[in-house]
């Protein structure tokens, strides 16, 4: 399956990978069969684009209930969430009967206990990705339907790197990656199987995997590839090894990078960058320098100092206290450009402010102690902070959003997101968040009620038709105006705020208990 869908300016689907509301096309089967792609973060960077994870026309998945096995439905449309036809037999079952499903399809899958999936011992450079993946769902049939919300099995890592690193190539040249833990599924007769009634794996493990680099691959005048490579989830304990593979074998010489895994592990969906590359960062100042070509740094408002021999503290815009750089700086600054990989050495980075210029792309998967990020005002088609733990505040107003998961960020107190383009906004997990601005969106729904702390809410210009604003006992300021269909807002009694009257019709006590 080429699951791999371009999305530029205004358009991403998210993740990362997130499930859309599309109308559904109506099939001629007996059970009409709709499959949607979980929530996760399954998104790749190419070319300084999006790349997200999407079914396209005739992928196919296989079905399985108690009385029917390894069914070959295909897609009938492309998109995160799309109908599926059956290729020959129809899914005939009763209401309450759970159905099983897997992609890739595979004639060699005999059952929902069985269902087999990729040897990702050896991987290679021109393989199409998709065809490493793998994902699974079950359902119920409901009223002859059947939704099925599909998982990942596995990881992703894209690992970037300068072709001169490269010593050989073909049959015994690339990368050899080894983990503290299984990485890989593997079998010695060839076939790996999965359990997806009950989400567990009966193969064999393997702690490595080898990655080949084909010495045919035509790379023109390139300077550097990107590789992505499927391997099984892993925990934060985890240490990644990445060595030169030389002549089939690989030394300790060899060694490229020693990684440990981000906090809560390498989740499955999603997808890690790590760059090899020499120009790469192997110190901050590297990072920094690294950063400023990224970003156009030569045609900068103010580069002061930069990629000079003076101390990084005396660069333009950087902060730093006795265990590196803490803060970035460069607001109104023309900075244009993506930022992939080139702030990840910054560990012990807390806040960074880059509001008001001109980048696409912003990473920072990998700055686990990021408290402040601000980046409004700029053109953003999407941002990841599954990663940020720590994160406090999230200012990404002015930039051309669709979607926003901020279901990791439980610390956060500031979110601005004012002026994109969000369809839906889930603060459900966000029980701290004090500031929430949303306005001038198209969200249809918010549920704000697990925002206990909330003291701003500014939602207007969505297309809201409720708000419930009972539990928000603490609301000091609403700004609710040009909703067109929200006719009543839900109060508890005695709530005492600030708001605009424009538009809103009456409030409703709504005392909760």
């Amino acid at each position: 399956m080429n699951k791999i869908k371009y999305i530029i300016s205004a358009v991403l689907a998210i993740f990362c990978l997130s499930c859309t509301n599309e109308e559904l096309f109506s099939g001629k089967d007996n059970i009409e069969v709709t499959a949607s792609l979980a929530n996760t973060r399954t998104s790749f960077i190419e070319d300084n684009k999006i790349v997200n994870v999407s079914w396209n026309i005739e992928d196919e998945i296989g079905l399985f209930t108690k009385e029917q096995s390894n069914l070959q439905y295909t897609a009938l449309a492309e998109g995160p969430t799309t109908h599926f036809g059956s290729v020959k037999n129809n899914l005939n079952t009763q209401d309450g009967e759970t159905v099983y499903a897997y992609y890739p399809y595979s004639d060699g899958t005999e059952s929902s206990q069985k269902v087999k999936i990729p040897d990702l011992l050896s991987q290679y450079y021109n393989r199409n990705i998709s065809e490493l993946d793998f994902i699974y769902a079950s359902g119920i049939v409901n009223e002859k339907k059947l939704f099925l919300q599909f998982k990942h099995l596995y990881a992703f890592l894209r690992i970037t790197l300068p072709l001169e690193l490269i010593d050989d190539r073909g049959d015994k040249g690339g990368l050899f990656i080894q983990s503290t833990e299984d990485i890989v599924s593997h079998s010695n007769n060839g076939d790996s199987f999965f359990d997806i009634e009950n989400e567990i794996s009966n193969f064999e493990g393997f702690n490595a995997l080898w990655y080949y680099i084909p010495a045919d691959e035509n790379f023109e005048e390139q300077h550097e590839i990107t590789c992505y490579i499927a391997m099984l989830p892993q925990t934060e304990n985890a240490q990644l090894s990445i060595y030169k593979l030389k002549n089939g074998a690989t030394y300790e010489e060899d060694c490229l990078l020693q990684k440990q895994a981000p906090s809560g592990g390498f989740k499955a969906g999603n997808v890690y960058s790590i760059s090899l590359n020499d120009s790469h960062p192997k110190t901050e100042r590297d990072a920094l320098i690294a950063f400023y070509k990224a970003t156009n740094g030569d045609y900068w408002t103010n580069n002061t100092n930069w990629c000079t021999e003076k101390p990084i503290s005396e660069w333009y815009g950087i902060s730093t206290d006795e265990n590196g750089v803490i803060g970035i700086y460069l607001n109104d600054n023309n900075l244009k450009g993506a930022v992939t990989s080139e702030l990840e050495t910054l560990t012990q980075l807390q806040e960074l402010s880059l509001f008001n210029n001109e980048l696409t792309i912003l990473n920072v998967d990998n700055n686990f102690k990021l408290k402040n990020l601000t980046c409004y005002n700029n053109q953003l088609t999407s941002i990841n902070v599954s990663n940020n733990l720590e994160l406090n505040e999230l200012l990404c107003d002015e930039n051309l959003l669709t979607t926003l998961d901020i279901s990791n960020n439980t610390k956060l107190k500031t979110l601005w997101c004012n002026r994109n383009q969000l369809y839906s906004l889930n603060v459900s997990t966000n029980s701290q968040l004090e500031n929430l601005l949303c306005g001038d969106n198209q969200l249809q729904t918010l549920d704000v009620r697990n925002c206990s702390q909330l003291k701003t809410l500014w939602c207007y210009s969505n297309n809201l038709s409720e708000l419930d604003i009972s539990n928000n006992l603490n609301l000091e300021q609403l700004e609710a105006f040009y909703n067109p269909s929200l006719l009543y807002i839900y109060i508890s009694s005695g709530q005492v705020f600030q708001y605009t009257k424009d538009d809103i019709t009456q409030f409703i006590i709504r005392d909760n208990e």
